[in-house]
């Protein structure tokens, strides 16, 4: 894209910025990398401008997210005939949890495949 100037930015609810206030990373004519420093939702504007001051311009919404964190506590050792506790914490995902159990390292199946009983789930807990 030879003569054309290419300036990024973003709107995370105000006005337009450029993009390395709330993002590091490298955009080029050609697109490149950004990793964002918090959630929210942003709009990319790409805004490109000829050698005669023609402009056009495009966009895109992006949604960050907070990557999760998942926690679980449960004994080491137990007996078949002693139920056991499981205490789970999750942080920044209010999702379905899926529980799998894989017995003497073979494949992961759903826990009621090995055990009775329900398990609960905290979520946004303090970590364990």
């Amino acid at each position: 894209m030879s003569g054309i100037a290419l300036r990024e930015f973003y709107v995370n609810g105000g006005a337009r910025k450029n993009y390395l206030e709330c993002a590091d990373g490298t955009l080029t004519n050609d697109g490149g990398q950004l990793t964002f420093n918090s959630t929210g939702i942003y709009t990319l504007y790409a805004v490109l401008t000829d050698k005669a001051g023609n402009t056009v311009e495009t966009n895109e919404s992006i949604t960050v997210y907070t990557v999760p964190t998942a926690d679980i506590i449960a004994p080491s050792i137990t007996h078949t005939d002693t139920p056991i506790t499981v205490t789970a914490a999750f942080e920044n995902s209010d999702n379905d949890v899926t529980w799998y159990i894989a017995k003497d390292g073979g494949e992961e199946k759903l826990y009621i495949n090995y055990c009775t009983g329900s398990l609960r789930t905290c979520y946004n807990a303090a970590k364990l």
